[in-house]
């Protein structure tokens, strides 16, 4: 089951919202984890057996942890922490490297790279004392959470529990959840799905032409933007309905004036995360210019390597490293005169050229499409016809990418207060009736980033 089927936004949704809303408040984090272990099942059983292996290692991993710490026997513990640590490790790389390095038949988890790094985060803030033994029926629902089981975001437990204490649903919460899963659903099934056409076209090339090459370059950075986008503001709708906020992943990225703003904008919880675990225990910046610029080289490297097993991936995140770092040293007081009007559409660019390492399924196809996009090796047809007819479309995306919905809505209320909230319920009528017709008219696609 996913989101953006049918069955799920007009039957199986409304209902648990309607049987989640009048269930007793002692009822309602079991009822959760009976949604969210009916929405894993729905996907794949076997998905379920790895997540309740994970959650039974983890569970009794950190129950010896603090018995050994407790004990006093100090040096165990901390064998105990790492061999958790490892062994998590050890999962996440069969599924997402070993696996199809050696053609195991066995398939990979939906959403393993998410639910093990929240896993991780954990046992991580046991071992910092900055997390305490919590009830199983808490930890469970921490991990299968089923608006974050696909795609995140990674969140860390502590966060998760305080809002779980305060898990309650009102009328506000439930509207707000319902316009902002409509939103998502609308950038996915109408707009992300809508751009593969173009995409398609441009990466089915044998030598696309220098204007294929880049309609499909502009296409796929939108594709994946509103499609993870989308992801996550359903996501965050669904929580709301079910009383539970969850924290923005993403924030305008395509405005962003440096590389290092975009990685503040985009997929923030993963930021955060090897922000909080990785870089910072390493020393983050406090240990001089050398010392943090290695800190950087091994967060970026990690950073590749946790999104797929190639080599086009590596240079991916060296390829954000490398600008991460220039605009840190010596461009940074050049960049700090060079206004914002110029900034945005460099860094779009730079972000442009790093998805086409994303995308391209080796370094060498990588290499080949970009030849294309400056003309070495661009064939000679010019698929103006499946860059022209996708043009209205990209140039809606671009709009819906900025941060525009917000001051337009501010505008529309105050100019004319009394038709507002008819406005809005027309707005939000009208995405659902796109969606819906979008879902009708196309075939199944699932989220991209259901794959990391």
């Amino acid at each position: 089951m996913a989101f953006q089927q049918l069955i799920f936004t007009l039957l199986i949704l409304p209902l648990a919202v309607i049987l989640f809303r009048f269930v007793p408040d002692r009822a309602k984090k079991p009822v959760l984890l009976i949604f969210s272990i009916f929405y894993i099942v729905w996907g794949s059983a076997a998905d379920l057996f790895y997540v309740a292996c994970e959650i039974a290692f983890n569970y009794l991993t950190a129950i010896l942890f603090l018995r050994l710490k407790k004990d006093g026997y100090k040096r165990y513990a901390t064998i105990v922490y790492v061999s958790g640590i490892a062994l998590d490790l050890g999962f996440l790389a069969y599924f997402k490297y070993l696996n199809v390095w050696a053609g195991s038949p066995l398939p990979v988890p939906v959403g393993v790279s998410f639910f093990t790094f929240s896993l991780l985060s954990f046992l991580a803030d046991l071992y910092r004392e900055r997390e305490t033994l919590p009830n199983l029926l808490d930890f469970s629902l921490f991990v299968t959470f089923f608006p974050k089981f696909t795609s995140g975001p990674i969140v860390r437990f502590v966060d998760f529990q305080t809002r779980l204490r305060t898990l309650k649903v009102t009328r506000e919460k439930t509207e707000a959840g319902v316009s902002r899963y409509l939103v998502g659903l609308a950038k996915k099934v109408v707009l992300a799905d809508s751009l593969t056409f173009l995409f398609t076209a441009a990466t089915s090339a044998a030598a696309p032409s220098v204007l294929l090459a880049w309609g499909g370059a502009f296409a796929y950075a939108y594709l994946l933007y509103f499609d993870f986008s989308g992801y996550s503001d359903m996501a965050i709708g669904v929580g709301q309905m079910m009383g539970l906020t969850m924290d923005e992943n993403f924030l305008y990225p395509y405005v962003s004036l440096s590389v290092s703003d975009f990685w503040r904008r985009w997929h923030i919880s993963l930021g955060a995360f090897f922000r909080e675990y990785v870089y910072i225990p390493l020393g983050g910046n406090r240990r001089g210019d050398r010392r943090t610029l290695l800190n950087l080289l091994v967060v970026w490297l990690l950073t590749g390597i946790w999104h797929g097993s190639t080599l086009a991936f590596v240079v991916w995140g060296l390829w954000h490293f490398v600008w991460i770092a220039l605009e840190r040293w010596p461009l940074k007081k050049i960049l700090e005169k060079i206004p914002g009007i110029v900034r945005i559409p460099c860094t779009f660019f730079v972000v442009l050229i790093g998805w086409v390492f994303f995308f391209s399924g080796s370094l060498s196809s990588a290499f080949r499409y970009l030849g294309a996009m400056v003309g070495v090796g661009a064939g000679t047809d010019p698929g103006a016809y499946a860059v022209l007819s996708s043009l209205p479309l990209l140039l809606v995306c671009v709009l819906a990418a900025l941060p525009l919905a917000k001051p337009v809505s501010v505008r529309l209320r105050s100019l004319v207060p009394a038709l507002y909230p008819y406005l809005r319920v027309l707005w939000f009528t009208l995405l659902l009736l796109f969606s819906i017709a979008a879902m009708v008219g196309s075939t199944y696609s699932s989220f991209l980033y259901a794959g990391f």
